[in-house]
């Protein structure tokens, strides 16, 4: 005799493809930007000729900068959104109309 079970399956289930915990195709595309904008970077300043003895140095930060701030702006973290999402949650928070709450009969303190 077989008994058939039923589950409850959540509406919103959402696959999430991740090369690692927290870094998917998404952060893949922000870091992918980040190096092309840092390369860019350091090949302007390799034909600058205004750049003294640090020559490595600074090519090293124009690089690594757009990479790392592309990261931290894309990368999600525990809580569920990444640091561009709670800007934007913020920026949605603060153009929301504010909401009072009164009490019915009497002062509210």
């Amino acid at each position: 005799m077989s008994e058939t079970k039923t589950y409850l399956v959540p509406r919103a289930v959402r696959a999430r493809f991740e090369f690692a915990p927290g870094f998917g195709l998404p952060e893949l595309g922000g870091v992918t930007a980040g190096g092309l904008t840092g390369f860019g970077l350091q090949a302007l300043w390799a034909l600058l000729p205004l750049h003294g003895g640090a020559d490595f140095g600074g090519r090293v930060f124009l690089f690594t900068l757009p990479v790392a701030s592309s990261l931290l702006l894309t990368r999600q973290d525990p809580s569920g959104g990444s640091l561009l999402g709670q800007v934007r949650a913020a920026r949605d928070f603060r153009q929301r109309p504010p909401r009072y709450l009164y009490r019915y009969r009497g002062w509210a303190r």
